[in-house]
C-alpha cells in the first residue's frame, strides 16, 4: 500500500509549521542566538573566564585580550557578569511569562466560556491591570518588599497576565459556539471536560505564541528594574550590569555597552522568532 500523499507533487503539498516557521534566515538566525544565549546561562560557571564578583583587576580597563569586554568600576570582569547576568534575566523572564501565562489562560477560558457576570467581573479586573503602568506598580512592589530574584519574577508575572486573558477569551467566545463543541455538550461532557478536551487544545497555539511575546516583555522589565537599582543584590542581571556603568559612561563606555547589546539581541531574536511561529500556525499564510 502506496503511502498517505506519496503521489502528490513535493512542490503541492503543504509546508509543516516547522518548515514555515524556518523557511527565513530571521528565524533561524533568531533560534541560533536564543539557543546561545540559553547555553550562556545554563553554563555560565564554566564558560565565565573569571568571577563576576570578584574585583580582582585594573579598574576600567578597556577591552583587550585578557579581558575582551573590558572592567568595570570596580575592577570585576564585564564579560564575566554579561555572560553570569544571562542566567538571572532569562529565568526572570521564563519563569514570569509562565506565570502571566498560566493565570491569564485561566481568566480567559473561564472569562469566555461561562459569560455573564464572571464574564464582567473578570474583565473589569482585566482592564484594571491593564491601565496601571507596570513598571511604576513594579518598582513600588520590589521598593517595599525588597528586591529579591522571586518578588521580581512574582510582580511581573501577577502584573503581565492581561493581554493573555483577553486573546484567550476571544478565541474561547467563538469555540465554546462551534460543533464540536455542541455534540460533546449534547452527549453529556461536563464544562471542565469541554474546557479541558475541547477548548484548552485549540487554543494551545496561540497561547505558545504568547510564551515568546511574555518573555521578552519581562525580561525587559527586569532591566528596566535593574537599570533603576532595584534588581537582587545578589546576584547578577543584564540590567544591574547596565545600571552600575552608565555612571561611568564617558569613563568606561563598554560597561553598558556589551550587556546592552546582549539584551537587545535577545529581545529582537525572541520577537522575530515568535513571529514566525505565528505566521507558521495561520493556515492562509502557511499555503503560501
Amino acid at each position: 500500500m502506496s503511502r498517505l500523499g506519496a503521489g502528490v507533487p513535493r512542490e503541492k503539498r503543504t509546508p509543516s509549521i516547522l518548515g514555515v516557521a524556518f523557511r527565513t534566515w530571521s528565524a533561524k538566525t533568531s533560534l541560533a542566538i536564543i539557543l546561545a544565549m540559553v547555553t550562556l546561562a545554563v553554563g555560565a560557571d564554566w564558560i565565565a573566564p573569571h568571577d563576576p564578583m570578584k574585583a580582582a583587576f585594573t579598574p576600567f580597563l578597556p577591552p583587550c585580550r585578557e579581558h575582551p569586554f573590558g572592567t568595570d568600576d570596580l575592577g570585576r570582569d564585564v564579560l564575566s557578569r554579561t555572560i553570569h547576568g544571562s542566567r538571572v534575566s532569562l529565568l526572570v523572564g521564563v519563569m514570569s511569562a509562565i506565570m502571566a501565562i498560566v493565570i491569564g489562560t485561566i481568566i480567559g477560558l473561564a472569562s469566555g466560556y461561562f459569560g455573564g457576570p464572571l464574564d464582567h467581573v473578570l474583565m473589569r479586573v482585566t482592564d484594571t491591570f491593564q491601565v496601571i503602568p507596570r513598571i511604576v506598580l513594579a518598582t513600588v512592589f520590589v521598593a517595599f518588599f525588597g528586591p529579591s530574584i522571586w518578588n521580581i519574577i512574582f510582580v511581573i508575572g501577577i502584573l503581565s497576565w492581561p493581554r493573555t486573558a483577553r486573546t484567550v477569551r476571544s478565541l474561547t467566545l467563538s469555540l465554546k459556539e462551534s460543533l464540536f463543541v455542541e455534540a460533546a455538550r449534547a452527549m453529556g461532557a461536563g464544562d471542565l471536560a469541554i474546557i479541558a478536551r475541547h477548548i484548552l487544545p485549540n487554543v494551545a497555539p496561540v497561547i505558545s505564541v504568547l510564551i515568546g511575546y511574555e518573555t521578552a516583555i519581562a525580561i525587559l522589565l527586569e532591566a528596566g528594574l535593574g537599570f533603576l537599582g532595584l534588581s537582587d543584590p545578589t546576584m547578577v542581571s543584564w540590567g544591574k550590569v547596565i545600571y552600575d556603568g552608565q555612571r561611568y559612561f564617558l569613563r568606561g563606555w563598554w560597561i553598558p555597552i556589551f550587556p546592552g547589546l546582549f539584551l537587545s539581541a535577545l529581545i529582537v531574536s525572541l520577537n522575530a522568532l515568535t513571529d514566525s511561529i505565528s505566521t507558521a500556525l495561520n493556515p492562509k499564510l502557511r499555503l503560501r
